[in-house]
């Protein structure tokens, strides 16, 4: 098909506006509004039924068969009675012959008409051929009943037929038409339209289409097939924009007989040759006391796009506005992964690193091209240094295109990577930069992680709305509304909810059995699906996982549909899915009972909070500590096990202040003995950072960990200048993580530490921890590893100084100290005790410095440095 495609007629050199109706410039073609109700949004009884099947939409099969045979429909007339209509198609024209067979209501020779025109983008105003092109003794009727009315001819008893003959050049567009028997002197004209009670419409130059799969699909014959999702919506309207438009350059009003199934509406174009860019109209109900918020202006983004064109400014100014638009996917080049294969790190192995893409290398002391700074490629300039901390899992915060004016938090789209990551200037451009990314991670053994944001949108509430998509395709179906039928807002900070588990009914195909969830579970199903096929993404991690657990009426739910489909799917099986209960919109953690079908992480808030009071100096928290450090069986001994349980000691945005003293004094020494020292920051980090990778669980580093990041409240960017001064808590990170390896038996199983293996005590090995002393804040442990020799381990959050008492039984080693200087800090092949703290004969004490973490292995210096 050509460029003809742009309009009706072989010329587009002027645009009218009626309504948003594409005219031709030419005079010779007429348009009108006929009075006859022009309803074509009728229910799932009403839809044209391809010749011999019972469906509404022809099958793929029948849509291949129609182009060589040409296209047959089949429609059920009002009182009984079948109306056949069949196209064929040569170099020139159509030839569209319609049969009506309407024994009880035409008995006999009964006259009939068809009323008649044409249209492709708004079915009540249709085009009239000129008269030297329409049929033989055709009417054409003026004023309010502007049409054409051709007579039929007899075929046989109760039978009639006529064909058409309409240019080629015209498509793609409508032949929408009722039948009509004359008035005579004992009746008035009777009208006959389908058994829904909308006009028979049939489609030339383009295809029924199908419902599945969602989105724009590219078949091998150069068609596309564009489907969308909306329930409410009365009318839809494909747009389609060429290279420099702004406006739609042709718009195909979507006719329910003929391209809505259920509620899925749908077509296939022969050919999008000559555009670049799509978006719908969606026409319903508009007022918002029912829930829906359509409007007939707006161009809206397909929800199931997977790459979306770059904002145009100014759009409130035209006819018809479109914050984004989706690019049709021509011309996407087949990206070669090589030999790249996920790395699939057992949980209990993993090492992970939690990072913003733009803040990452954005700051000017990265050190690379203009560029790469911020993008997914910066990142890949930067795998060395993940390898440096011993990190191999990076989970990524949000990529999916967001509004920028609110930030990655705020998405729009599900599918489509955001053009700003990208080396280019558009969301292709990005998509062949992440790919990239992932392939150079794998080939590193480092996995990918991407935080999701499914619980909310960037088009706000309803006090001060930004429609882009969802809100004005179905907003009923999209958004958790209150009763007044208003978008409710979160308590954790978005100004809506996305209706993840909405109760309408869609079937999603699981192994070996149908499963019925909405139609919003198989969308985000659907996303996480296309992430991991398209992009070979290792696992998700869900922020603001609580609105995932709600109902449709803010309730909570104990087996969400959404995190149910998410569970059992069998393309995500292999992925590791993270449950992440922080509001990064609200700064707020929200505790949580997570269903988590033996499947799902979970971000430990509690591991954080308890650490940080702990070393803060906090009154009761021993006990707390104890349980954090062998990996929180009160929250993850329900069948699933420590390493589940992914631990952090800052939040999302950077490093907490763990005092308020601690900023005022962070040049403080406490290296020596002393009493009412305050701990500086480095030292706190020091703490934590060695409880973190010595507790049982999954260690989690964010993005500026490395160098006591501080969150100001502003846009976070790392800087690479204060990396290179903190150059012994990158090393002590890196040690850390051998160590873990090393004691492979004590810190990397999903399982608990049997008693038998683990001995609490205080000062001696013979005293009990002062349990319930609110005021005791020193503990220690001894943990039980014949591989590698026994590890003991003291936490000291006082402000003096603690003898520990070592047992007799071993000659001890130092290996951690955070209060000594670098590269004493930790000693992997362990130190000899020096005699400032003590001796290395059995029974020797050692002295654990105000605010410090120590640890001790039982064993010979000169084995260690042979295993090393």
């Amino acid at each position: 098909m050509d460029m003809a495609l742009r309009g009706l007629g072989d010329s587009m050199a002027a645009r009218l506006d009626l309504g948003n109706v594409l005219l031709p410039a030419r005079s010779s073609r007429r348009w009108g509004r006929p009075t006859l109700d022009r309803k074509c949004r009728s229910g799932w009884s009403g839809r044209c039924r391809a010749q011999g099947q019972n469906s509404g939409v022809p099958t793929q099969e029948q849509d291949r068969k129609s182009q060589q045979d040409g296209a047959q429909y089949m429609f059920h007339a009002e009182s009984g009675g079948q109306v056949r209509v069949s196209v064929q198609e040569n170099s020139l024209k159509y030839m569209v012959n319609v049969e009506a067979n309407l024994p009880d209501i035409f008995p006999g020779e009964s006259p009939i008409l068809l009323h008649w025109g044409l249209f492709r983008s708004d079915s009540t105003d249709w085009v009239l051929l000129e008269p030297n092109d329409a049929p033989a003794s055709t009417k054409f009727l003026g004023g309010k009943n502007e049409a054409m009315q051709t007579p039929m001819q007899q075929l046989a008893s109760c039978v009639q037929t006529l064909q058409l003959e309409l240019p080629l050049n015209m498509a793609p567009f409508y032949v929408s038409f009722v039948l009509c028997k004359p008035a005579s002197k004992d009746s008035e004209d009777m009208w006959i339209k389908s058994n829904s009670g909308s006009n028979f419409c049939v489609p030339l130059g383009l295809r029924t289409g199908r419902p599945d799969p969602l989105g724009v699909t590219l078949e091998a014959d150069g068609s596309a097939n564009f489907a969308l999702y909306s329930k409410n919506a009365a009318n839809v309207t494909l747009c389609l924009y060429g290279p420099e438009d702004i406006e739609p350059a042709m718009e195909i009003d979507l006719e329910s007989v003929t391209h809505r199934t259920g509620d899925v509406w749908h077509v296939q174009l022969p050919s999008i040759e000559g555009f670049i860019s799509y978006g719908y109209r969606c026409r319903g109900d508009e007022t918002w006391e029912n829930g829906n918020r359509f409007h007939k202006r707006r161009i809206l983004l397909d929800p199931y796009a997977k790459f979306v064109s770059p904002f145009i400014p100014g759009q409130e100014e035209l006819p018809s506005p479109a914050t984004a638009l989706g690019l049709l996917p021509t011309n996407v080049p087949t990206f070669d992964w090589e030999e790249e294969s996920s790395p699939c790190i057992p949980l209990e192995q993993v090492v992970a690193y939690r990072l913003d893409v733009a803040g990452f290398t954005s700051h000017s002391s990265c050190g690379l091209d203009e560029r790469l700074r911020g993008t997914f490629l910066g990142l890949v300039e930067k795998i060395s240094h993940f390898q440096s901390l011993g990190v191999n899992t990076v989970i990524v915060r949000p990529i999916f295109s967001y509004d920028r004016s609110q930030g990655p938090y705020y998405p729009f789209s599900f599918f489509s990577p955001m053009e700003d990551y990208g080396s280019g200037s558009s969301s292709l451009d990005a998509s062949i930069s992440f790919k990239e990314m992932v392939k150079a991670l794998h080939k590193n053994g480092i996995e990918l992680i991407l935080d999701v944001v499914y619980t909310h949108t960037s088009e706000k509430g309803d006090e001060d709305p930004e429609t882009v998509s969802f809100r004005g395709i179905d907003n009923q179906t999209y958004y958790i509304l209150d009763k007044q039928k208003r978008i409710l807002q979160s308590k954790f900070g978005a100004a809506n909810v996305f209706n993840c588990n909405h109760p309408a009914v869609h079937k999603v195909v699981s192994v070996d059995s149908f499963l019925y969830y909405s139609f919003l579970v198989f969308q985000v199903v659907d996303s996480l699906r296309y992430w991991v096929e398209e992009y070979h993404v290792d696992g998700f991690c869900f922020v603001n996982a609580r609105d995932l657990t709600r109902g449709p009426h803010g309730e909570e739910l104990s087996r969400p549909l959404l995190l149910e489909a998410i569970t059992f799917d069998p393309v995500l099986a292999s992925t590791k899915l993270i449950a992440d209960p922080y509001s990064p919109l609200s700064s707020v953690p929200e505790p949580l009972k997570f269903p988590h079908w033996k499947r799902w992480c979970e971000c430990n808030i509690n591991f954080q909070m308890d650490m940080t009071s702990f070393f803060r100096g906090e009154q009761g928290k021993l006990s707390d500590l104890a349980t954090r450090i062998c990996g929180s069986a009160d929250m993850f001994a329900d069948e699933r096990g420590p390493s589940f349980s992914l631990n952090h000691i800052t939040n999302a945005y950077g490093f907490s202040r763990l005092s308020d003293s601690t900023s005022n004094s962070e040049n403080a020494c406490v290296s020596q003995k002393t009493s009412k020292t305050e701990p500086n920051v480095e030292l706190q980090l020091h703490n934590l950072l060695v409880t973190q990778f010595l507790s049982r669980g999954t260690p989690v580093l964010n993005m500026g960990d490395e160098y006591g990041l501080l969150d100001d409240g502003k846009a976070i960017q790392f800087d690479w200048q204060k990396l290179a001064s903190a150059t012994h808590t990158v090393n002590l990170i890196s040690s850390l993580s051998l160590l873990r390896s090393q004691h492979e038996s004590l810190l990397q199983k999903n399982k608990y530490v049997s008693s038998e293996m683990i001995t609490w005590h205080g000062a001696t090995y013979e005293e009990e921890p002062l349990w319930t002393d609110p005021n005791s804040k020193f503990l220690a442990v001894t943990l039980e590893d014949n591989d590698t020799g026994d590890l003991c381990i003291a936490f000291n959050a006082r402000d003096d100084v603690v003898e520990l008492t070592l047992t007799e039984e071993a000659t001890w080693l130092r290996i951690i100290d955070t209060t000594l200087p670098y590269p004493e800090t930790i000693v992997l092949n362990g130190a000899e005790l020096s005699s400032e703290a003590g001796t290395s004969n059995a029974g020797a004490s050692y002295s654990v410095q105000p605010f410090s973490v120590v640890v001790l292995r039982a064993g010979k210096c000169q084995e260690l440095k042979d295993q090393t």
